[in-house]
């Protein structure tokens, strides 16, 4: 019971968040929701800041995940055993198996055309700044 009332709790107080974020909205938020190709210069550059933002604080949140899931992995009994027959048991080290890496690759194909060229350049910018976080 206490439980659901402090869920209720939680959804009222992110209700009002949002209702007081709709109410004092930044020059980014409104730059948000208008077309791209309608902003100058000074516009676009304070978007792009704020992709830069944000796209760094993304980065953060997902490496903090792959972190714990670092943490997280199987024994590996074989070498655990065999490690610790060579010290006749005393101490015992567990050893854990290493994840492999697996890189992941991303293809992208966009227009480039005249008429969306401004978004072509927000999508490419977010791509290379998230290459510049996980290099090789």
């Amino acid at each position: 019971m206490k439980r659901r009332q402090e869920e209720v709790l939680s959804n009222v107080e992110k209700t009002e968040y949002r209702g007081m974020r709709k109410m004092v909205q930044t020059e980014i938020d409104q730059l948000k929701e208008r077309l791209i190709s309608s902003l100058n210069k000074r516009q676009i550059s304070l978007l792009k800041e704020s992709l830069e933002r944000s796209s760094t604080s993304l980065l953060t949140k997902f490496s903090n995940l792959m972190k714990i899931a670092k943490n997280e992995n199987e024994i590996d009994m074989q070498r655990t055993i065999s490690n610790s027959l060579q010290t006749f048991g005393v101490p015992m080290e567990l050893v854990f198996r290493t994840a492999k890496k697996k890189k992941t690759k991303i293809d992208i194909i966009q227009d480039v055309s005249g008429s969306v060229i401004k978004s072509a350049e927000f999508l490419s910018l977010f791509v290379f700044l998230i290459h510049k976080q996980f290099p090789g």
